[in-house]
């Protein structure tokens, strides 16, 4: 049964990565920012012509527009880069829970479930800045919360968040969740003392900020 959906999704897939029309309105706004950004660069003067300004942080369009070359400047290379952010996720949760329980089973009813919400089989399909955002998330929470929280994959997890919010900044709840989330544990283990403030991870906090600038 859960097969149904990730079915669904492929079968969406194959349609809409050959259908050259927009079937949502933030499709034809996000298409034309990433071609005019191909054109005329990012972030250009939008009080002059065109008059279109960029709507997101950069990241969304380095990756898109370099697709955009290979496949043409049809809508495709932005639901082709969705699409595999989809399978990325659903992907890194089948590795958390495999590496959790060691039963391939319960991975792949995980990997499956993923694909059950309308939001992934339709929306995970469509030219849209969502999904890339979604998969740093999902790479910043594996290394941040679920591999061993020692201090390089604490930097890693923080670079990943930073590729999110260089895609879109709703991922900034994410991020005061997980530095939140490090801080409470290095409290929780240890009685407090001056040591233990070292430990709080303001070295990653330093190198998200550093970077950010």
């Amino acid at each position: 049964v859960l097969g149904i959906n990730f079915f669904q999704f492929l079968h969406q897939a194959s349609i809409l990565l050959s259908h050259p029309y927009s079937v949502n309105v933030i499709e034809d706004s996000m298409w034309a920012s990433s071609v005019l950004s191909r054109m005329i660069g990012l972030y250009p003067d939008y009080l002059q012509w065109p008059y279109v300004p960029t709507f997101y942080p950069p990241l969304f369009y380095l990756f898109v527009i370099p697709l955009h070359e290979t496949f043409g400047f049809g809508i495709m290379a932005g639901r082709l880069l969705s699409g595999l952010s989809a399978l990325g996720i659903s992907l890194l949760l089948f590795r958390t829970v495999y590496e959790g329980t060691k039963k391939w089973e319960l991975s792949a009813a995980v990997f499956l479930a993923f694909f059950l919400s309308p939001d992934i089989y339709y929306w995970g399909l469509l030219y849209r800045i969502d999904m890339l955002m979604l998969f740093f998330l999902a790479l910043a929470i594996y290394y941040g919360l679920v591999r061993k929280p020692v201090l390089p994959n604490k930097i890693i997890s923080s670079l990943f968040l930073l590729c999110a919010l260089f895609t879109k900044q709703m991922c900034l709840t994410s991020l005061l969740i997980l530095f939140s989330f490090w801080g409470y544990e290095e409290f929780s283990q240890k009685k407090f003392h001056a040591r233990t403030v070292q430990k709080i991870p303001w070295q990653t906090l330093g190198v998200f900020g550093f970077f950010s600038l």
